[in-house]
């Protein structure tokens, strides 16, 4: 059980926005995954809405209005907490979705002992994910509950797949317009700067797993400045997040690091 205070003042004060807690053993040895928690400052500065999804939350997965089907009756109710959401957090400038477990259902034949959510959300605009971490199991078998997105579940003519297709082909896509489903996130921009604003978009705190890629894959094009030859599009492959957006590369100054091609 680690504890630890975010100092108020002094030479390690960490600065407004999201920062990391590494540890450190007396051995040297260090923590791989560093901890992530974000200084808020109310009124100036770093200060998103937040946007809370999970049990006796304000998104709870457990609320019959987050597992509706289509008000049309063309395909049945399904998840979509998280979804709901990343919906919302949309309409604010700065937001952040925070994701805690998912209700425990071991009666469910894929074994959700950690609280997973078996969504394939779509990321459109440019906000925070933040879960609260992978979850795991220990040495006796006891399982951790954690941040679970498994796209498992989306396949065919399910409810979730329609209600998935509903969703992107109401929206502006910037960009290659083909579709492809599947894979568990979907960052899918409205605009080509959309995410190129001051409060940088995020996927952090998860364990993301069961992505399958079905259809053509979308494809990142990519546009390089100065005298740079222009290369050939990149393709996306990726089973877990797909990434629908227009990289522009330009010749990086020996201060910066060089850029690398998205996952």
């Amino acid at each position: 059980n680690i504890q630890f205070t975010v100092p108020p003042n002094g030479f390690n004060v960490p600065q407004p926005g999201p920062n990391q807690l590494k540890v450190t053993t007396a051995g040297g040895k260090s923590s791989v995954n560093a901890l992530t928690f974000h200084i808020l400052t109310p009124g100036a500065g770093y200060n998103p809405t937040i946007f809370e999804v999970g049990e006796g939350k304000a998104y709870d997965p457990n609320d019959p209005v987050h597992n509706t089907g289509d008000p049309g009756g063309e395909f049945g109710p399904y998840e979509h907490a998280l979804q709901d959401a990343i919906n919302d957090a949309a309409l604010v400038d700065e937001a952040m979705v925070v994701v805690y477990p998912g209700p425990v259902d071991l009666s469910n034949p894929r074994y959700n002992g950690r609280g997973a959510y078996y969504e394939n959300i779509v990321m459109h605009s440019p906000v925070k994910l933040q879960g609260v971490g992978p979850g795991g199991v220990y040495p006796d078998g006891t399982p951790v509950e954690g941040s679970i997105l498994d796209g498992i579940a989306f396949a065919g003519d399910t409810n979730l797949s329609l209600g998935w297709g509903e969703l992107v082909l109401g929206l502006t896509r910037a960009g290659n317009q083909d579709l492809s489903g599947g894979q568990v996130i979907y960052v899918l921009p409205e605009s080509d700067t959309q995410f190129g604003s001051n409060f940088k978009a995020a996927i952090d705190g998860f364990n993301i797993r069961g992505g399958d890629q079905q259809g053509i894959p979308g494809t990142l094009k990519s546009k390089v400045a100065r005298s740079l030859p222009i290369p050939s599009p990149i393709t996306c492959r990726s089973p877990t997040i797909l990434l629908s957006i227009t990289v522009v590369l330009t010749a990086p100054s020996a201060s910066e690091r060089p850029i690398s091609p998205p996952i």
